[in-house]
């Protein structure tokens, strides 16, 4: 046999007996490790973060979620409105778009591509403000 291969022969064994000792040894499963020690004492609502914050910061971030959907063709359409109309919301529409953005996103693709009807929960100014823009031919931003 080779030399060269021999001792690389040799070595894989002495790594596999190795493995094989490293693995039989329950040392690596002795410990427990918690990377949270409990639940948090308070989960906020929606409602309770925002309180504290300015309406320009809340329209920022509205027009954030709104641009940040997860699905293209829901960024575009709900981001392209929200950069056109979000900055003269009043506060009680601003209070429907949080509404219609806490809906699922899947729910919010069906709605507004007219695969699905408008639930009552989300049939407000605001919902009916997107659709109207969207059959406007708005959905890239440019109108047609």
């Amino acid at each position: 046999m080779n030399p060269c291969l021999f001792r690389l022969f040799k070595r894989s064994c002495l790594i596999s007996s190795q493995h094989i000792r490293i693995m039989s040894n329950n040392s690596l499963f002795k410990h427990t490790y918690y990377f949270q020690s409990s639940a948090p004492d308070k989960v906020h609502t929606e409602q309770e973060l925002n309180k504290d914050v300015s309406p320009e910061v809340l329209r920022r971030r509205l027009i954030f979620r709104c641009k940040n959907r997860g699905i293209k063709e829901l960024d575009l359409l709900m981001g392209n409105w929200a950069m056109e109309y979000v900055n003269d919301l009043s506060d009680t529409e601003c209070d429907e778009l949080q509404t219609i953005l806490n809906e699922e996103t899947l729910d919010l693709v069906n709605i507004l591509l007219k695969r699905a009807d408008v639930p009552e929960n989300l049939n407000n100014s605001i919902m009916q403000n997107m659709i109207k823009w969207r059959d406007e031919g708005n959905i890239t931003g440019y109108a047609k």
